[in-house]
Order: structure tokens, then C-alpha cells, then sequence
């Protein structure tokens, strides 16, 4: 019965793979009539998904080739992920010195309301993911008065919570703290990222303390350059990955999955053309895509339905296929960048001892690159590390005594109402969404 179950899911799992992976990469290839210029990165990505998709359609596709260049994706997309947060941290400095190069500046109400409207709106979700949301989005916008002392105790604080979880949990959240903290990026690889790296570099010399209203206003400007380039690549990125994995799932099931002949032979002619579009001067011409439309149509709600099917018997799988079967799991969990190595800490927990040596590791990091900032960085740093944790408050008065030490604790008057002007438009948006 479980070999019969096997079949199925095999079969559900590559229709619905084949099916998606045809419908994205018509979409990225239409992407391309209109798209700006490739980084290197991506073009490079591209090619070898072409090499692959090749490969394939011959019958010659391995699981190495394909597991190589998921990888690699992953790997670029971690060093994204890693500039997305360093430039963030520049953002909120500049956003919490904007009101000094503003003619008029108007003050925010009153304080003792705002923190009566603030945590009105803290506790007046029921769901208590709700809450803790909210509850990180504010702190991350509250100007940052700690001792280094109370800093490391709330970090110990948020991170105690994994006590007793698996130990995966807890690396997962340093690795997190450790990308917002700008502490991920290896020397050897700055030459890997000319732009971002030169960008980056740019931020680091500025002095904030005496930014002039000129400085300030390049510096802005690049910020927005860089963010479209970073959300550029990391679109693209994402497309290449969803793609991969989908061609990694009909590697692994293809030669034992019962598949329709007729449907088969529909998608190999849509991804031959698509191939083909890929790799000649056809990428400059729209009508070359046109011609696929109404073969594209034919897949409408095929993956639908596939996929509604497999997930009746997600992880049921025979003894022989289990390990196959785990990563067809994973490369269909909605998860793109999924790790489908299995390590052996997977399981095992994470005692009170484990958990305080890892959070001194980190602070010990923390606290000598946080010396090499400058005060509005490093404030800006101590925050976000804050709001990633888990929350750490235990009541509504220990909420309270948070804020109101925040703000009295800021003698920046310009920081504290752009602060306060910052959660203001967050409560507005999210009220606008009830």
C-alpha cells in the first residue's frame, strides 16, 4: 500500500512541478522584454538555469548540477538578504535625522497621550501574534538610550525563550541577529558585490554627527538607489529559485512518476520554446511569447489540483524513497530556500547552559563591533536587534516602563518626535487595515 502511495505522490509531485515551472518561466521570460540590465550574478544564474533546462529535455539532468546551482541562489540570496538589513540600518538613521534639514517641523502631541494611544493600540488586538508584532514594529521605531549592561540583559531576556526548543531554532535567531547587526559580510566577498560593497562603504565614512543638509540629501538618494537595485535582484533571484526547485522536484520524480503523454508533450514544447527564447535575439520580441499563449492557457488550475492532491499524503513515503521523498517535502513546503541538508542538531534540544553560552558568543561579538560604530549606527543596530527578539515584556507595565524610559531618556527633541511621528504612521496604517 505505502509503494502504491509512493507512485502517486511521485506523480502528483511532478505534474504539479512540471505545471508550475512552465507557467514561472513563461513569466520570467516575459519579464525580460522589459527588464533593465542584469547584475552579473543573475545573468550567470540564468544561464546556468538554461544549461540545466537543456540538460533535462535531452534526459541528461543530474541531481548534482541542479542541487549546485540551487545552492549557489541560496547563497546569493542570503548576501541580499544581508545588505537589505545593513541598508535598513541606514535608513532609520536618516529618517530619525530628517527633521533637522526641515523648515517646519511640527511637534507631536503630547506625551503622556501618545503613550496612553500607544498602548491602547498594543493590546487591543486579541490574537497575541498580533500583539508581539506590534510590539516588535514599535520598539524598533523607540529611540535607543540603554547601557550597554540593560542592552545585554534584554537581549539574554528575549533569547532565554529558547530554553527547551531545538537547537536549530536558536542558531536560526543569532544567524538573524548577527545579518541586522551588519556582522555577516566575510571580507573575501566584498569583491563579489563592487556596487553593494562601494555603497556600503559610502554610508560607513559618513559622519553623522555634522551631516550637512547636501550629504544628507546624497545620501538619501543613494538609499533609494540601492534599495531598488536590492528589491531588482531579489525578485529575480526568487523567480530563479522557485524555478530550480521546481526542476529539482521532476529530476527526483520524473522517471517513476505516471505522467499523461499528451500533457507531457505539451510542456516539452513550451519549455523547448522557451529554451529558445532564452538563448537567441527572440528575447527582444514580444509576439515569440505570444505564440505560447493559448499553450499556456491549457495549464490553467493543472497545478491547483495536482498539488491539492499530493498534500493528501505529504510525508507519506516507502522506506526506499524516504530520503527522496523528504526533499520533495521541502522543495514543495512554500519554503524557496528551504535547507534539505539534515543535521544531526535537527532534534536536539537546547538546555539553559547551551542557551546562555551561545547568547554570551554573540554579545561578545556584538559589543566589540558595536564600539567600531558611530553612536546614531549602533543605536540604530541595538534596536533592530530588539525588535527581532522575542518579546521579552512580561506585562502592560513592564510595556509602558519601556516606552516612557525611551522617550524620556532622548534629549535629541528632532529624534524623539520623529520617533513618535514614525509609530504614529504605523498605528494609522494598521488601524487603516482593520
Amino acid at each position: 500500500m505505502n509503494e502504491q502511495v509512493t507512485k502517486k505522490q511521485l506523480s502528483f509531485a511532478c505534474r504539479y512541478s512540471y505545471a508550475r515551472l512552465a507557467l514561472n518561466y513563461y513569466m520570467y521570460c516575459d519579464m525580460m522584454l522589459t527588464e533593465e540590465k542584469n547584475s552579473a550574478q543573475i545573468e550567470q544564474f540564468q544561464q546556468s538555469f538554461y544549461e540545466q533546462m537543456e540538460s533535462f529535455l535531452k534526459g541528461e539532468a543530474r541531481e548534482e548540477g541542479v542541487a549546485k546551482l540551487r545552492a549557489a541562489i541560496k547563497k546569493y540570496m542570503e548576501r541580499l538578504s544581508f545588505f537589505t538589513d545593513t541598508f535598513e540600518i541606514y535608513e532609520s538613521v536618516l529618517n530619525r535625522m530628517e527633521g533637522r534639514f526641515l523648515e517646519t517641523f511640527e511637534p507631536e502631541e503630547d506625551e503622556e497621550l501618545f503613550i496612553s494611544r500607544l498602548l491602547h493600540y498594543l493590546t487591543d488586538a486579541k490574537e497575541s501574534v498580533v500583539v508581539n508584532s506590534r510590539i516588535q514594529s514599535v520598539v524598533a521605531e523607540l529611540p535607543i538610550r540603554l547601557t550597554r549592561s540593560k542592552f545585554a540583559e534584554l537581549v539574554s531576556e528575549g533569547l532565554s525563550a529558547y530554553i527547551g526548543s531545538d537547537k536549530t531554532a536558536l542558531k536560526t535567531c543569532l544567524y538573524l541577529l548577527e545579518s541586522a547587526a551588519m556582522m555577516k559580510l566575510e571580507e573575501g566577498e566584498k569583491d563579489a558585490y563592487p556596487y553593494l560593497t562601494e555603497t556600503l562603504t559610502e554610508f560607513q565614512k559618513a559622519d553623522y554627527k555634522n551631516l550637512s543638509k547636501e550629504e544628507f540629501q546624497k545620501l538619501q538618494a543613494r538609499l533609494a538607489e540601492v534599495v531598488d537595485y536590492l528589491e531588482y535582484e531579489s525578485s529575480k533571484g526568487l523567480m530563479l529559485q522557485d524555478m530550480i526547485n521546481d526542476l529539482y522536484v521532476l529530476v527526483l520524480s520524473k522517471k517513476e512518476a505516471f505522467l499523461d503523454l499528451e500533457e507531457q508533450n505539451l510542456l516539452q514544447h513550451i519549455y523547448r520554446s522557451l529554451n529558445e527564447f532564452m538563448s537567441c535575439d527572440s528575447k527582444q520580441n514580444g509576439s515569440f511569447l505570444e505564440s505560447l499563449e493559448d499553450d499556456i492557457f491549457q495549464l490553467e488550475g493543472k497545478q491547483e489540483s495536482c498539488y491539492e492532491r499530493y498534500l493528501r499524503h505529504v510525508g507519506e513515503w516507502s522506506e526506499e524513497w524516504k530520503e527522496t521523498g523528504r526533499k520533495i517535502d521541502l522543495l514543495l513546503s512554500g519554503s524557496s530556500f528551504a535547507d534539505l541538508e539534515e543535521g544531526e542538531e535537527e532534534m536536539e534540544k537546547a538546555d539553559r547552559a547551551y542557551v546562555n553560552r551561545e547568547t554570551e558568543r554573540f554579545l561578545a561579538q556584538l559589543n566589540a563591533y558595536l564600539s567600531t560604530l558611530q553612536k546614531p549606527v549602533s543605536r540604530a543596530v541595538m534596536a533592530k536587534i530588539l525588535s527581532l527578539l522575542p518579546v521579552f515584556f512580561n506585562s502592560v507595565n513592564e510595556i509602558q516602563a519601556y516606552v516612557q524610559g525611551s522617550l524620556e531618556s532622548c534629549l535629541d527633541e528632532v529624534e524623539k518626535r520623529t520617533c513618535m511621528e514614525l509609530i504614529g504612521e504605523l498605528m494609522e496604517r494598521d488601524n487603516a487595515l482593520v
